[in-house]
């Protein structure tokens, strides 16, 4: 069976965390939350994530002042199966550096970009050393 994989933006760690002090936000908040538990309940899905977010959702949630206790279940959180980690390098953000410079597009989106990049290349690799026909994946 094949792996689904998911990313989900900061935000809506955010969103799903916070309780939100005005009011128009409280939709947003419940929708984040009904989303995130969707997805981490999900057997069939694995989160996959960036070491850089990792940290980057720890501290949005350390600045929205949620609880120390809270903060440690979720980085024990992204240590379990259920979250597909991918560490980047140097050169993965030298070359996100490069691109958004000329592209003027924002660098943490060329890290996202490389993150689905690098589970592509595992999952291209899985079904061709298991004879599987990927021709079938490939645009034409």
């Amino acid at each position: 069976m094949l792996t689904n994989f998911i990313f989900i933006d900061t935000n809506i760690w955010y969103y799903a965390y916070v309780i939100p002090k005005r009011l128009e936000f409280v939709k947003i908040h419940n929708r984040a939350v009904q989303f995130l538990t969707e997805k981490l309940e999900d057997a069939n899905l694995i989160i996959a994530i960036t070491t850089h977010q990792i940290a980057e959702i720890l501290d949005v949630l350390r600045k929205s002042n949620l609880s120390v206790n809270i903060r440690k279940d979720i980085l024990e959180s992204f240590k379990t199966p259920k979250f597909h980690i991918v560490n980047l390098t140097i050169e993965l953000i030298e070359a996100s550096f490069y691109k958004s410079l000329s592209s003027d597009i924002h660098i943490y989106d060329y890290l996202c970009a490389y993150l689905w990049q690098i589970l592509l290349q595992k999952f291209f690799l899985l079904m061709t050393t298991s004879n599987m026909n990927t021709s079938r994946l490939l645009p034409e």
